[in-house]
């Protein structure tokens, strides 16, 4: 599919080559090329990436200010402002454009000031529109229209918004400085935030903040009408005499039709790619002159990072004073320390540590820097000592938030800088260094622990296979007789590509030595291939330096791949075992699909020291593969095309998509900002996700940090996990089904939601042990039902050598729908799966709904199936779901009401609003812990009262069923007496013991979490209730501020049933839980699992 890039340069060429007439857009040329253009796939641009990536960028900038002033460059008809959020909205109290063309500012002026019928756009302007009919200019402070009218542009501006208005705006980076000094001049400033089809440059203006939707498309109508208004927008002019420009004309529509791409879909539609690209800018945006003046520019290296590279032309400074490699040292313990510092490369490093006898397993490219060492580093020493992060145990890095000078772990003193400080988070930091070191802070300096340096003999074969089975074959082969029995210091890896007509696999053999070590030599191998090997290299002896040539994509292929005479893009999957079938011709079928000669496969060997680091001793959590598949697009400079580059990296994209439901991991050193990325980063750190994640939000807020592995972001907004359990045939999966649509179609914002099988990951591993058909245990119910009992001791005997599995499992579902608001899982075997899995997923909200139903109605369903180990009768459960929902009715009806009444209401803006009051407080009640000020909601305006009606409108129970409301002092008073005037029930306090007069009924209470961590000598102290009031009561809902460990709420239910209330009967309600210290589990195991507990907000942390 050809780029709008490529189509507006040949239909300039055809202009040109027929010397036709040509004449300037007129205002209706632009209407009518906007028309077409705004629409379908075009207007899809808007919504996938304009508005959400606006709203990001707007939303800090109006937290800090009650309105702002807005100046938009060409807005067109209508500003896409007006397709913000209302609450965004409704911040912009000042609003200026300028737009030339006088159809659009006609309609602009009509679209701002409505009828009365209609919602006005901007609801609380605090000043007059303006709508200047005159283009954006870098030259005179003063314009005139065409009307004579003389616009003066003297104000200052909170936003200035460029959106799709920049063609023909050149040099565009003169209009963006012209922006700048426009912006408001206070302590916050402003931004200047363009959307332009990729590719402009902006000079040496820096970016505030970079985002890509290399995914854009436009389409068009294959129309000759429609064509005739698209292709001159497209041109930038239009053809002067319709009559004697009739041939350049069809010509144009014939370019348009040769280049579109028709979908199957969309046989009648052009499609045309358009890639988009935000770029904001601040005050400081113009800035560069001033670093580069103090510190060294240098014009000759490039940036590491293709993407970065291509999209953003970046500037590299070069200290000259700071030395790159600093000299060896040692630790206290004797250990061998290197410092590296961030500036130099893996062959600096090598070269310098070889002098004293030591190495560090660095990557295997001798242009390998900092981000690679702190992403992983996969190299040859590999599965002897283990990847490069692994080795790290020390780093000087600069907070983006704080601007301080950070040492964490072992740094030897004469490196770390004056000033810098030891944080007191810093295990955490350093854990994250070791995998995802770009993510935390600008990294100055790297300790590695060092390694005797050894020797290497490495050997090379490749060979032409014959046809796809072969290969296979050979693949097999390759895995199962040579490289599946090399030992620890030894490895092999293989390469798939094309030459001379044919596959060829490549094979390089690296075999570690080290002086004074009693290693086994190996025995001479050869390649497992017969006579069909055409070629073998000699054995050759080399050191650290000189392995950095031994790999075949830079001598041994393709007249070698070094030089500079190629670009690439890759993306790195990791693989278990390359033997199986499906793997191996997922991996020959890439090959076979290849848009240029040179791309290839490169498969590392992994495994020994790699694995025998557990996944969470390191941010780096993908452990147990074989090989590193390195998925390699390469393209000739000679051909550096856009069309070209485009497609080898779809076809990266691709392979690695089919790659990745086979794999155990992705490495997440080659990731950046591409949206198609997301999916690969899911899967780049294991379990160790959803941490990392937290820290990134807490180190770098504003993700100054861009081009690293992308991870999700930890949302202030609560998102929702729905855990649906119930026994076989209930209908679990077809009420997910239909909750699913319930939340998509019925929600005014735009909501994803997903229904996933946690059993899904059981199945497939139980499909390969076994042999069993995956797709019908997937798909196909009486299958599954012949195979239950059997899935069933398959996953207990998981469970009994993997204990962790079911955590896994959940943590698996979960990563892969990182994208998604509302989770719903089904196929959960956990017994009270909120206490026992909520802790893993802090930061949201967690419910469980039981489905249940008659016997005879799961009887039918699982078509005459009984097992009389399974009931439908609730009082067989240990613990009280959030939900049970009665699935005794046919179709979708019930589902649905349910949803609507039960589940919809978690994902009302009023929840948002209540957490936005709970304060944070850093290093209470002791240094390091950030406190939740919950109490914070009653100091706010109209805080208390949300609370309290959202309490009311939760609550699962009948209010009018209940006889007594009670809360144990003193933060959950305020809310519980305030709950218990609006529902007109009584309420009772539960007080420290000797104040209240008898006679009362006394039980012990631990200290709570938080005062725990303030008092240094906690104590058991007693709280009691008055005697009458509690036993008077039938039904008792129990109401606190904050559920953590669950101390209290236990002491308060010990008291209750001294009391001789009836648990069944008691609930419990918190303004606030936090999962990550399992209360919930606390309660389940002493006993109260029965008691119904409900929470208005989650958060992680205190």
């Amino acid at each position: 599919m050809a780029s709008i890039e490529t189509l507006k340069s040949v239909l300039r060429q055809k202009a040109m080559a027929a010397a036709a007439s040509t004449q300037t857009l007129s205002d209706e040329n632009y209407r009518d090329g906007f028309e077409i253009m705004a629409k379908d796939s075009g207007w899809i641009s808007y919504q996938d990436f304009i508005i959400p990536q606006l709203s990001r960028l707007l939303t800090p900038l109006l937290d800090s200010r009650d309105w702002i002033s807005v100046l938009e460059i060409g807005p067109g008809p209508k500003s896409i402002l007006g397709h913000l959020p209302k609450s965004l909205r409704q911040k912009i109290g000042g609003y200026t454009a300028f737009e030339p063309n006088d159809l659009f500012a006609t309609a602009m002026e009509k679209w701002l000031c409505p009828n009365s019928e209609t919602e006005l756009p901007f609801p609380r302007l605090k000043s007059s529109v303006n709508i200047h009919r005159v283009p954006f200019s870098i030259h005179p402070e003063m314009k005139t229209d065409k009307c004579s009218v003389t616009h003066q542009i003297g104000e200052k501006y909170n936003l200035i918004l460029f959106c799709h208005s920049m063609y023909g705006l050149n040099p565009k980076s003169k209009f963006i400085e012209k922006a700048l000094n426009m912006l408001v001049e206070d302590h916050e400033g402003g931004i200047v935030a363009v959307f332009h089809r990729d590719g402009p440059d902006f000079g040496k203006l820096i970016c505030h903040r970079v985002a890509l939707f290399p995914l854009g498309e436009l389409s068009v109508p294959d129309d000759d009408n429609a064509l005739d208004s698209f292709a001159p927008l497209v041109a930038g002019f239009s053809l002067h005499d319709r009559e004697a420009n009739r041939a350049t004309r069809m010509e144009w529509r014939e370019a348009c039709r040769s280049l579109g791409r028709r979908p199957e879909n969309h046989l009648k539609q052009l499609f045309f790619s358009s890639p988009q690209l935000m770029a904001a800018f601040t005050k400081h945006s113009d800035s560069l002159p001033e670093l580069t003046a103090r510190v060294p520019f240098v014009e000759n290296i490039r940036v590491k990072n293709w993407e970065a590279r291509h999209h953003r032309p970046a500037v590299i400074v070069k200290p000259t004073e700071i030395q790159q490699v600093q000299d060896s040292g040692t630790n206290p313990d004797s250990t061998p320390l290197v410092v590296a510092e961030a500036g130099c490369k893996a062959g600096d490093i090598v070269r310098k540590t070889m002098e004293a006898g030591v190495t560090v397993p660095l990557g295997a490219r001798p242009s390998t820097g900092a981000g690679l060492w702190l992403q992983g580093g996969i190299g040859h020493l590999a599965r002897m000592y283990g990847l490069t992060c692994d080795a790290i145990v020390g780093v000087v890095a600069v907070s983006v938030r704080s601007g301080r000078v950070l040492c964490i772990g072992d740094v030897p003193g004469e490196h770390r800088p004056v000033g810098a400080v030891y944080p007191k988070n810093q295990a955490d930091l350093l854990w994250a260094a070791k995998g995802a070191g770009t993510n935390i802070g600008i990294i100055i300096s790297v300790t590695f622990k060092a390694f005797a340096a050894p020797m290497y003999l490495v050997r090379r074969w490749s060979a032409p296979l014959r046809d796809d089975q072969h290969a296979q074959h050979q693949l097999s082969a390759f895995d199962q007789a040579l490289a599946g029995k090399l030992p620890g210091n030894c490895s092999a890896d293989a390469y798939l590509y094309w030459e001379n007509g044919q596959i060829h696999l490549g094979v390089t053999v690296f075999e570690c030595s080290i002086p004074g070590r009693d290693l086994e030599p190996l025995s001479p191998v050869s390649l497992p291939m017969g006579t069909t090997s055409r070629s073998e290299d000699n054995p050759r002896v080399m050191n650290g330096v000189e392995v950095f040539d031994a790999d075949m994509y830079m001598s041994g292929m393709h007249g070698g791949h070094g030089g500079n005479k190629t670009n690439s893009f890759k993306r790195c999957l990791f693989l278990t075992s390359i033997s199986s079938r499906n793997l191996s011709a997922t991996l020959v079928r890439a090959i076979n699909t290849r848009p240029t000669p040179f791309c290839y496969l490169h498969l590392l060997h992994g495994g020994e020291a790699v694995n025998n680091v557990a996944p969470d001793t390191t941010a780096f959590g993908c452990r147990g593969w074989d090989y590193a598949c390195v998925v390699t697009g390469v393209w000739s400079r000679n051909d550096d095309t856009t069309e070209n580059s485009r497609d080898v990296v779809q076809w990266v994209y691709r392979v690695a998509a089919d790659l990745l439901p086979l794999s155990c991991g992705v490495y997440g050193a080659d990731l950046g900002p591409d949206p198609r990325d997301v999916t690969l980063a899911a899967r780049a750190f294991g379990a160790n996700l959803q941490r990392l994640a937290y820290l990134k939000h807490t180190t770098d807020p504003s993700d100054v940090l861009a081009y690293t592995s992308p991870l999700p972001k930890v949302s202030t907004a609560q998102k929702l996990i729905i855990l649906v359990t119930g026994e076989s045939g209930a209908g679990k999966d077809f009420c997910a089904n239909i909750w699913v649509s319930v939340f998509t179609e019925n929600t005014q914002k735009r909501v994803v939601a997903r229904a996933v099988s946690i059993s899904d990951a059981t199945k497939r591993e139980y499909a390969v042990a076994t042999g069993a058909n995956l797709e019908c245990l997937l798909q196909d119910r009486a299958y599954k039902e012949q195979h239950r009992s059997r899935l069933t001791e398959f996953f207990r005997d998981q469970v009994r050598q993997r204990p962790h599995l079911p955590e896994e499992h959940l943590l698996d579902v979960v990563q892969k729908a990182a994208d998604v608001d509302v989770l719903i899982i089904t196929g959960m075997r956990d017994g009270a799966p909120v206490a026992a899995m909520s802790h893993l997923v802090p930061a949201t909200r967690v419910l469980e709904v039981h489905v249940r139903t008659t016997d005879n109605i799961r009887e039918d369903r699982r078509q005459g199936i009984t097992d009389a180990t399974n009931t439908s009768n609730p009082t067989f459960l240990r613990h009280c779901p959030t939900f049970v929902f009665e699935n005794h009715q046919n179709g979708k009806g019930g589902a649905r009401l349910f949803a609507e009444s039960s589940l919809l209401p978690f994902l009302s803006e009023d929840f948002q609003r209540l957490a936005q009051m709970v304060g944070r407080v850093p290093n209470f009640p002791r240094p390091g812990v950030e406190f939740r000020h919950v109490l914070n909601i009653a100091e706010q305006p109209g805080g208390l009262a949300l609370c309290i009606s959202l309490m009311q409108s939760s609550f699962t129970g009948n209010w009018n069923s209940v006889d007594l409301i009670t809360s144990c002092e003193t933060g959950g008073y305020i809310f519980a007496s305030a709950l218990a005037l609006q529902v007109n029930v009584p309420f009772t306090p539960i007080r420290e013991a000797g104040k209240l007069p008898p006679p009362t009924i006394r039980a012990p209470i631990h200290a709570s979490h938080i005062s725990a961590l303030a008092s240094q000598s906690p104590k058991v102290r007693h709280i009691e209730v008055c005697r009458d009031a509690i036993q008077r009561a039938g039904s008792v809902v129990v109401v606190d501020d904050v559920l953590a460990t669950g101390n209290t709420l236990y002491s308060v239910l010990q008291l209750l049933r001294e009391s001789d209330i009836c648990l069944d009967r008691v609930k419990v309600m918190v303004v606030v839980e936090f999962p990550v210290h399992r209360g919930r589990r606390l309660l389940q195991e002493r006993g109260f699992g029965k008691v119904h507990i409900q929470s208005l907000l989650t958060f992680d942390g205190f």
